[in-house]
């Protein structure tokens, strides 16, 4: 199961000023250069292309520049449905279709339209929240799910690094002791919070203590397993648009101590780890949380 992103004539201000409707194009650009993917594809409908000419007909002097607008955003998928059918399906408990989880796309500040607010996305965190949910509901296999989640938390580093002799993913869900789908919920729930967490610049201490009071399982630095360790051991390379970035630091972990819902009850798990490390590496961008590892204790 993933997502999809469903575009109508609503989700624009087409009665407003160009330069509004400009502004709204721009945004879902933005949006769908950050989250089209396998995982989240934008849809329209079969009708959206003609309605969308007939509109700007009949409000804008510029039909040719506003349409070319629109076809510049970016790939759209044309689904086999009307506006009104595909709107019915998003209202839809489930909203299934295509095994895919529909949504409609709204632009700030326009009226909204399903029958419930969760089903329309306004923004990128809207749609980081949906598909974290799908991601719960409908479990997958540890190698999909580790393809999804990079579509899915695109404030996070992960590491794939094919070039390195030993250290060439973060992947290692299938070896977790107790199984990958009892932790899969635990692994998305930090993903999540790691999505959203504005690293502090070179406070690592202080970063390690946020996250630990935030989250529901113990985060901290390398402890006593570090003495008989040789220096940067757990220090790894991350290829970020195909250029390296060596020794980033990967020696914090979140403890994977029991399996999804038992909060803190069950049967205890001393050997699950996610590794991470604070990337800082890029001027112009902000720290991100770099994931080096996630699986059995290193």
């Amino acid at each position: 199961m993933k997502a999809g992103v469903c575009l109508f004539l609503e989700s624009f201000s087409l009665d407003k000023d160009e330069y509004i409707l400009i502004q709204q194009i721009s945004e879902l650009k933005k949006l769908m250069k950050r989250m089209n993917s396998e995982f989240t594809k934008f849809c329209k409908s079969n009708e959206f292309d003609s309605k969308l000419a007939l509109s700007l007909c009949s409000t804008s002097s510029d039909i040719g520049g506003l349409m070319s607008q629109f076809y510049d955003m970016g790939k759209v998928e044309v689904l086999s449905l009307g506006c009104n059918d595909l709107l019915n399906v998003i209202n839809s408990i489930p909203p299934l279709y295509n095994s895919r989880m529909l949504y409609m796309y709204n632009s700030k500040d326009n009226l909204i339209l399903t029958t419930r607010r969760d089903s329309t996305i306004i923004n990128e965190e809207e749609l980081v929240m949906h598909c974290r949910k799908i991601l719960d509901d409908y479990p997958r296999d540890n190698v999909e799910y580790g393809k999804n989640i990079q579509d899915i938390f695109k404030n996070i580093i992960f590491m794939n690094n094919d070039d390195h002799e030993e250290f060439k993913t973060f992947n290692s869900m299938d070896k977790i002791d107790g199984g990958f789908g009892n932790f899969h919920k635990s692994i998305t729930e930090f993903l999540f919070f790691c999505n959203n967490y504005e690293v502090i610049p070179g406070d690592s201490a202080q970063n390690l203590k946020n996250m630990d009071s935030a989250l529901i399982y113990t985060v901290c630095e390398e402890g006593g397993g570090k003495s008989g360790r040789k220096a940067g051991e757990l220090n790894r390379d991350f290829v970020i648009d195909k250029v390296k970035y060596t020794d980033i630091n990967c020696e914090f972990h979140y403890k994977l101590l029991y399996e999804d819902g038992q909060n803190r009850k069950g049967k205890r798990y001393s050997g699950n780890r996610i590794y991470f490390g604070f990337f800082n590496k890029i001027d112009g961008q902000p720290p991100r949380i770099a994931i080096s590892h996630i699986g059995k204790h290193l």
